[in-house]
Formats: structure tokens, C-alpha cells, sequence
């Protein structure tokens, strides 16, 4: 991969992000994307440090089974013909 080095302004705005950033050339093309290199987390792109991932994991209201995901929508289709 290489390395490109930008100036002291675009370092500084760039090391200040905590979400990945999209880089837009003077015509307002993307050039590409900055993902920094934060080490609490293990999908920088998601936003969501690891300890937050953790929590949303443990919640025991967040997450439904297959099965109950089939039952509501047993339940929509009998309530509902446009369901097919």
C-alpha cells in the first residue's frame, strides 16, 4: 500500500475524526475513504466502539429468534391480505 502525506491542516482535521470520512477531491469527486485507526474498535466503519457492540451483543432485547420472526409474520399475513 502507499503512503501518502498530507499537510499539517488535513492531518489535524483527519486525527480529530472518530468515524470513518469520505474524501472529496476540489471538483467534489470522492478520492476515496479515511478509516482511522482507532484501536477500541474492531469495525472502525460501524462507528460503534467494542465495548458498545458488547452491550447491543447482551441486550436481551435485541435480538428475536427465527422462529419468532415466522410468527409475527403468521401473524401480519392473518391480519392482512396484502402480506403474501
Amino acid at each position: 500500500m502507499s503512503t501518502i502525506i498530507t499537510d499539517a491542516a488535513l492531518a489535524a482535521r483527519l486525527s480529530a475524526s472518530a468515524t470513518p470520512q469520505e474524501l472529496l477531491g476540489p471538483d467534489g469527486r470522492m478520492l476515496g475513504r479515511y478509516i482511522p485507526a482507532i484501536t477500541n474498535m474492531t469495525f472502525p466503519e460501524t462507528g460503534l466502539t467494542d465495548e458498545e457492540l458488547h452491550r447491543r451483543l447482551a441486550d436481551p432485547n435485541g435480538w428475536v429468534t427465527a422462529e419468532q420472526v415466522k410468527a409475527k409474520l403468521n401473524e401480519l399475513r392473518g391480519s392482512n391480505s396484502c402480506i403474501p
